[in-house]
């Protein structure tokens, strides 16, 4: 992302929840025609019905959209969306698009943070899903980014509480609100700089697009 101004290019990003015209009317001022797309198939389609009234789509613009919605997401009934499943369909048939699905346990050998091999991570997850108090549980293929993401927010508790010691802060992480700009800032700091073997081969890369949005949120 900081060389897209290297080639005269622009990185903006939105946050969006109920409403999409204001996040849409960005992207056409800039002249987005790259968007990554990280939200659910309901909020995509309410952005892909505002796209398809504003005209905001077609061979020129390129989607990346999760891996975990169903298929055909675009024509499942949507009570908040007021555009018919044709319309939506337009814009999928006639932009480029990109799905980023889960890659799952990676199949290297090396030893994770937490001691053990991916696939160790892997039989031992199935053999407690043997016990009883797991019955009715099944395994999927978000484990390796849950085992990641859980080592990811432990290590970055650990490094902020660190931060906050060498401070002489009076600040604990339970102090923490949505409202606390310097909890905050270091919670994303902390992340940032989060770097382990996980289960996965793409969690650091994921972190440092975290840290890329945060950076330029702060920024604009």
């Amino acid at each position: 992302m900081s060389r897209a101004s290297e080639f005269n290019g622009t990185v903006l990003s939105e946050v969006i929840q109920h409403e999409v015209t204001n996040q849409l009317g960005n992207f056409m001022q800039e002249n987005i025609r790259i968007i990554i797309v990280i939200a659910f198939e309901e909020t995509t389609r309410k952005f892909f019905c505002e796209a398809y009234r504003e005209e905001f789509y077609g061979p020129d613009f390129f989607w990346i959209l999760p891996g975990f919605y169903r298929e055909n997401w675009w024509l499942f009934p949507d009570d908040e969306v007021d555009c018919t499943t044709e319309e939506l369909a337009e814009i999928v048939e006639t932009s480029l698009a990109l799905v980023i699905d889960v890659t799952g346990i990676s199949k290297l050998n090396f030893t994770t943070v937490a001691g053990i091999a991916p696939s160790e991570l892997l039989e031992e997850v199935k053999r407690r899903l043997l016990w009883p108090r797991y019955r009715g549980l099944t395994l999927n293929k978000y484990l390796a980014y849950t085992f990641d993401a859980v080592w990811s927010i432990g290590l970055m508790l650990n490094r902020t509480a660190n931060k906050l010691k060498q401070r002489k802060s009076l600040k604990r992480l339970e102090d923490f609100t949505y409202s606390d700009d310097e909890l905050y800032k270091l919670f994303f700091n902390g992340m940032a700089a989060t770097d382990f073997a996980g289960a996965s081969v793409t969690c650091l890369g994921y972190l440092n697009i975290i840290y890329d949005l945060y950076e330029i949120t702060m920024h604009e």
